[in-house]
């Protein structure tokens, strides 16, 4: 029992209010928050923070800065690219303004793929689930082959085998763009381990699945020990994998991996927070 709570606190007590916000991708023109960091956590599971999200936000704070943002609706006259731009520019900082431009956007293209998944993710920020739901069903329909993120949103948004379906069908996409981009003189380094680590995330995400809606199913859970498996070949330093996949030791009567587990994971979160603390003068001289 005493393993389990320190498990729960190890969990959840790494969580930082100033990283829960928006990674950064590389990938695409458009850039959308990742999926695993917007959506609100289900019921039955806490919501993950990832720790490229303070990143992110200083790149969109940039982003915000540099444009002039105006005071009234979009004016007639722009192209759908431009119209884009400049929702994309309005996002973070004023989102019912982004949504104007998105619906001009829309207006010349319909089944513009960016426009409705950009309007997706602003619905998401407002709360506006269903909206956004319906938006990102119309991005599949138009290109069920191509764009991952989609799916792991919709991933977050369902339950039971329909949530499995969506998070398997966006990490297959992810893995092949890794695949299709890994011999391309102009992928950095940087490139590929930050799509490691999107994969990695998501294996954790299809995993939570496995432990909460589908956890009656046959072989849940080696379904779910194969996932956090997975995860750490992507990205060994996935603290979340090694913690989840401590549980499944732990359910497993594996005390002694599962602590080992535990211990490296502290090596990546509470090691390092530690280290960049302010320390108090006060405590040097007790």
């Amino acid at each position: 029992l005493e393993l389990h709570v320190w498990l729960y606190y190890l969990g959840h007590c790494r969580i930082s209010n100033e990283l829960n916000n928006l990674i950064e991708s590389k990938y695409d023109t458009f850039s959308p928050p990742h999926p695993l960091d917007i959506m609100p956590p289900k019921k039955k599971q806490q919501k993950r923070v990832d720790p490229k999200a303070a990143s992110k936000q200083r790149t969109a704070s940039k982003s915000a800065s540099a444009n002039p943002q105006p005071t009234q609706g979009p004016p007639g006259g722009y192209e759908c690219e431009a119209l884009l731009q400049q929702a994309e520019s309005l996002q973070l900082s004023n989102p019912e303004s982004a949504v104007q431009f998105i619906d001009r956007a829309l207006e010349q293209e319909p089944q513009n793929t960016r426009a409705l998944e950009m309007k997706a993710v602003i619905m998401l920020s407002l709360d506006q689930v269903a909206d956004a739901r319906q938006l990102l069903m119309m991005c599949v329909e138009a290109e069920p082959h191509f764009g991952w993120s989609k799916y792991l949103f919709l991933g977050q948004m369902s339950e039971g085998h329909e949530a499995a379906a969506m998070l398997g069908k966006g990490i297959e996409l992810l893995a092949n763009y890794e695949q299709t981009i890994a011999g391309k003189p102009d992928t950095s380094e940087e490139d590929i381990t930050s799509l490691h680590e999107d994969i990695s995330a998501a294996f954790c995400s299809l995993a939570e699945v496995y432990l909460t809606d589908l956890c009656e199913e046959d072989e849940a859970q080696d379904t779910c020990l194969g996932l956090m498996e997975r995860a750490l070949a992507y990205d060994p330093t996935n603290v979340e994998a090694m913690q989840t996949l401590a549980s499944i030791k732990i359910s497993t009567q594996e005390p002694e991996e599962a602590k080992q587990l535990l211990t490296r994971s502290l090596e990546f979160w509470w090691y390092p927070l530690q280290a960049s603390a302010p320390t108090d003068d006060n405590d040097d001289n007790d």
